[in-house]
């Protein structure tokens, strides 16, 4: 604790001992000092894409937190929600991106499961030529290019 003289006796006060969530405690407290040399110093965040998998709970006295990678989506998916790494929760949420249907081409870009955003962009494939001719192949969907 902290003495402090006041007339004729001195007067002990405890040090801190505990701060709010999110925080660590820094510096000691000797019992030599006129003043609590604790302090409450703030814990770290992390980079962004992770998240405090743990934090400080205020009763530590060094930062630690620790940080964990934010999902990864798959193939046909994207990525709502940002990692931002000052969160406590995986706050990513994976979302499908949409199917193009019988009769249609993505013209857009594959949907990776990295992006945020919805890159497939369904385009009609040709349904029919000009006289004299025929269309061969067929759009099922899945395709990148109109291939009839």
């Amino acid at each position: 604790g902290t003495c402090t003289a006041t007339s004729d006796q001195s007067v002990c006060i405890p040090c801190k001992t505990s701060c709010q969530s999110g925080y660590y405690l820094s510096g000691t407290c000797s019992g030599s000092s006129a003043s609590d040399t604790v302090s409450c110093a703030m814990c770290s965040d992390c980079q962004a894409g992770s998240y405090k998998s743990s934090t400080c709970n205020g009763t530590t006295t060094f930062d630690s937190t620790s940080c964990s990678a934010c999902k990864d989506c798959n193939a046909g998916e994207y990525k709502q929600g940002l990692c931002s790494g000052t969160t406590e929760t995986d706050t990513v949420a994976c979302s499908a991106c949409q199917t193009c249907a019988q009769g249609q081409y993505n013209g857009g870009s594959e949907c990776t499961g990295t992006g945020t955003s919805d890159t497939v962009t369904c385009s009609q494939c040709r349904s029919e030529c000009p006289a004299n001719q025929y269309l061969s192949g067929k759009c099922v969907g899945n395709e990148t290019s109109d291939v009839t």
